[in-house]
């Protein structure tokens, strides 16, 4: 029976999975996402590759589970980030601001998951950027409600979302300095959102 890394399975199973989503992320950044291998993340771990099966299922499975934690953990840094900012404004310069922070932190971001992934495999994706754009919702409804804001929240949601996700790859690969992109997205966004003459939410 092989060895544990822990003092309990479960502690083990964690300790190992982390180590595998450590080594898929060094080595996506190195090669790019289509060059890696699961040979390669076993080695990179330190486990064999039947062992990597424990924990998923094919390539598909490690790149769904990456980007599932890895939205996880920018969830719990967005509401951390947010909390005591007042203003819809405030709250919506925060929200961009770390974002840039966070695509440049990551320079593997820069790769392009979707065209990889089936119809099913892209749901999983857009379920795990739930929760952040459940707190852009948020900020947006709070700014239209307060007039901050003009336009209806659906629209101008979909307007945001857009725009900050756009700079995703030229902020994670370098291209665009993550301030200077917060910089521009937040005052142009926050210039139109405060004076557009948009249709409003009806009461």
């Amino acid at each position: 029976m092989p060895s544990l890394w822990a003092d309990s399975l479960d502690e083990h199973r964690e300790l190992v999975l982390g180590k595998v989503l450590s080594a898929y992320e060094a080595l996506r950044a190195e090669v790019g996402v289509e060059a890696v291998t699961l040979t390669a993340v076993a080695q990179r771990a330190g486990i064999a590759r039947s062992a990597l099966y424990n924990y998923v299922k094919d390539k598909h499975g490690l790149v769904l589970l990456h980007a599932e934690r890895t939205m996880g953990g920018a969830t719990q840094q967005l509401q951390a980030g947010l909390e005591g900012v007042d203003g819809a404004a405030a709250r919506l310069r925060r929200f961009i601001a770390m974002n840039m922070a966070m695509y440049a932190a990551v320079p593997a971001a820069a790769d392009d998951l979707m065209p990889l992934l089936d119809s099913d495999e892209q749901q999983r994706m857009r379920d795990a950027l739930a929760p952040i754009r459940a707190m852009l919702h948020e900020i947006v409804a709070d700014g239209v409600a307060s007039g901050v804001f003009r336009g209806r929240t659906e629209d101008l949601v979909e307007l945001l979302s857009a725009t900050i996700g756009g700079y995703r790859l030229p902020v994670a690969s370098g291209r665009l300095d993550p301030d200077r992109a917060t910089e521009v997205v937040s005052e142009v966004l926050l210039a139109g959102l405060q004076h557009a003459a948009l249709p409003l939410d009806e009461d």
